[in-house]
């Protein structure tokens, strides 16, 4: 039995977080903010590179780490008992087939593979849900901050960009189908508002949550070198 119980979360699970998540972000908090007046010349529309705001978000950077703790532990733990099973099959040789011992240890045996399939399958499906509520309580953190960024600074749109960071490596062929594949040929640099996100998303995981009623917006600040970008 040489079956390994390494989890593995499916990317369709977090491609599908974020198209749920997607269409509540247009809806904007539960929680209405007071919507401050735009900034001249502000953009109406801003750019934001969400995988790199995941890459960099503190918060989830630790419960992925804590995650991977537990899901080695359980790992460990199903692998002990798998060799368990495989002792029990080893001892079983030493009785005749067919024996009352025999039969006895033949069914703890099969009693044992079959928890232990059961207990495998349920711990993998508790470790994608935990994934996928992760991803969930990060992308609603990132929502709140984007939502209170925006209203402050009358931005009307944020678009998600995809692959900035990819280049073109002809060692590669995977490289030119994600530059081909990108939404976004050019952007001027002041339009991409990820690092102002993610800066107030590890500042505001450091910093104690406000009382109930306390206006969000003062604690996000305004973007620097607004009216510096294209017209």
């Amino acid at each position: 039995m040489a079956k390994s119980y390494r989890w593995a979360i499916p990317a369709a699970t977090v491609l599908a977080l974020f198209l749920l998540a997607s269409g509540a972000m247009a809806q904007g908090p539960a929680s209405p903010v007071r919507t401050a007046a735009p900034a001249r010349n502000a953009p109406m529309i801003v750019l934001l590179d969400v995988k790199r705001v995941f890459a960099g978000y503190n918060t989830l950077l630790r419960n992925k780490a804590d995650l991977e703790a537990s899901m080695e532990q359980a790992d460990a733990t199903l692998r002990a008992e798998q060799e368990n099973i495989r002792r029990l099959a080893e001892q079983i040789k030493e009785h005749k087939i067919g024996s009352v011992d025999y039969k006895r240890r033949e069914l703890e045996i099969n009693r044992r593979a079959t928890e232990l399939k059961v207990t495998a399958k349920q711990q993998q499906e508790q470790f994608i849900m935990a994934d996928v509520q992760m991803l969930h309580q990060a992308y609603t953190e990132m929502q709140r901050v984007v939502y209170t960024y925006c209203t402050t600074n009358g931005i009307a749109i944020v678009l998600s960009m995809q692959g900035e960071g990819v280049k073109f490596d002809p060692t590669k062929p995977q490289t030119i189908q994600i530059i081909l594949g990108k939404p976004l040929i050019y952007h001027h640099p002041n339009l991409d508002i990820t690092q102002i996100i993610l800066n107030e998303l590890n500042r505001s995981s450091m910093a104690p949550r406000t009382s109930p009623g306390t206006n969000p917006v003062s604690r996000v600040p305004t973007r620097p070198g607004v009216g510096a970008y294209p017209r």
